[in-house]
């Protein structure tokens, strides 16, 4: 395999290990992989101070988790604090347990994490990583300290319509066949930058902004499905599915159901082919007025998805007091079920009480043919992640459609693994 060509290195890497042999061959093989400027800290006292002069200008920070003096888990703390913005990979030899439950700190840290690896890390591992990391921003490059936006820049944004949608493919997984897209902003800048949502979303939810950006993704994603499924491209209206997300700050504004109805009618879109998303945790300080706008929605059709199901702390609650209809199972669970057993048990888990409370189940964040063949043979109905497609661009939507059969057949091949993997 010509790693090289394979991935998109970063132009600068900080490794924190106390291992002297570790930090050698872990440079050696960045190094193989394009890698030109690596720093090495075996302290997080070290590390932290590399960290402070350098204005947090790593793409990429390796850290142990057992270290003297402070250990990873300290140092991932202090990463949050100091608002590092690059991609993060935890390794150690420890076992696969603490390193699922560093990451899953790391990711309530606010941290993007594109690895969790088991010494010694093999290249073919770190490459797997390098992709990651890549796709994880879905080809947009997020400043390493976010920038703070005027509201005026943003309402002005709004009105020039700079927010462009890219779709991440759904697919059936027992069927060869494509059931639907997610909706995912981004803002193309005058300047021609690309922001990352992360950059920009939570700035416009506190200027009460939220919901008029919506709007927005709505009308353009309703006019691409209107487009593709007029082109005769072995696409059904039947079949094909739009999931927006929805911001908890939407959930109070009692008008939302009516806004989307007058949209979908003038451009003669059916909203029984819409999936608003809304993530757990956002339900549980917006529970009265939740209730009340998400029942006016499946009152006029519109699907409604649990999402990142499993990461918040009234995840059953929800499903008994709200009408949803689709269950998503949260991509940290998916990418450690095809190795470890805790994930593997709450992937299944999440699908037979999905089954028994008659809701579709989607799992997100599938990357590698394990995590496809894996949800497949649990009984999920579909799933997506940069496995199956990066977000695309509308353009390219259907160039991807027409290659998808053959990709498919590559994803359900026997893997070698995957029945020992079962077993366990």
């Amino acid at each position: 395999m010509n790693h090289d060509a394979a991935v998109s290195s970063p132009a600068r890497v900080l490794v924190v290990d106390d291992d002297f042999f570790t930090t050698k061959l872990l440079s050696y093989q960045l190094k193989q992989l394009g890698v030109e400027r690596i720093d090495v800290c075996n302290s997080v006292s070290e590390a932290l101070q590399f960290i402070h002069t350098t204005r947090c200008g790593y793409d990429l920070v390796f850290t142990d988790l057992r270290m003297p003096t402070a250990d990873g888990v300290e140092f991932l703390r202090a990463l949050a604090d100091a608002d590092y913005r690059g991609n993060i990979i935890v390794f150690s030899g420890e076992g696969d347990d603490l390193l699922a439950a560093a990451q899953r700190l790391a990711q309530g840290f606010g941290l993007t994490v594109v690895g969790a690896l088991s010494k010694p890390v093999s290249l073919d591992e770190l490459a797997q990583s390098f992709r990651a990391g890549d796709s994880l921003v879905d080809g947009v490059q997020s400043a390493q300290h976010c920038e703070y936006f005027g509201e005026d820049e943003l309402r002005q944004a709004l009105v020039n319509r700079e927010f462009i949608v890219y779709y991440q493919p759904q697919v059936q997984l027992r069927q060869q066949r494509v059931c639907g897209v997610e909706a995912l902003v981004r803002w193309r800048r005058a300047s021609g930058e690309l922001v990352a949502p992360a950059d920009f979303i939570p700035q416009m939810e506190e200027r009460g902004l939220i919901s008029e950006l919506t709007m927005q993704v709505l009308e353009q994603s309703f006019a691409a499905m209107g487009g593709w499924l007029g082109l005769d491209e072995g696409l059904s209206g039947e079949e094909l599915m739009l999931s927006v997300n929805l911001s908890a700050a939407s959930l109070d504004e009692l008008e939302l159901p009516d806004r989307i109805e007058s949209l979908a009618n003038r451009m003669s879109f059916p909203l029984d082919k819409l999936s608003l998303e809304v993530t757990e945790s956002q339900l549980v300080s917006n529970s009265q007025y939740a209730l009340d706008v998400l029942t006016r929605l499946r009152l006029k059709g519109v699907g409604l998805s649990i999402d990142d199901f499993g990461t918040g702390y009234s995840s059953l609650i929800q499903l008994d007091q709200l009408p949803f209809t689709e269950l998503k199972v949260d991509r940290c669970f998916v990418n450690t079920a095809s190795e470890n057993r805790v994930g593997r048990a709450i992937v299944k888990s999440c699908v037979e009480l999905s089954r028994q409370l008659e809701l579709m189940t989607v799992a997100e964040g599938v990357e590698t043919p394990s995590d496809f063949q894996y949800v497949r043979s649990v009984g999920c109905d579909v799933a997506q992640g940069y496995g199956i497609a990066l977000p695309l661009p509308e353009s390219e939507f259907l160039s991807w459609q027409r290659q998808w059969p053959e990709q498919y057949a590559a994803l359900i091949r026997p893997d070698k693994g995957l029945e020992s993997c079962l077993a366990g």
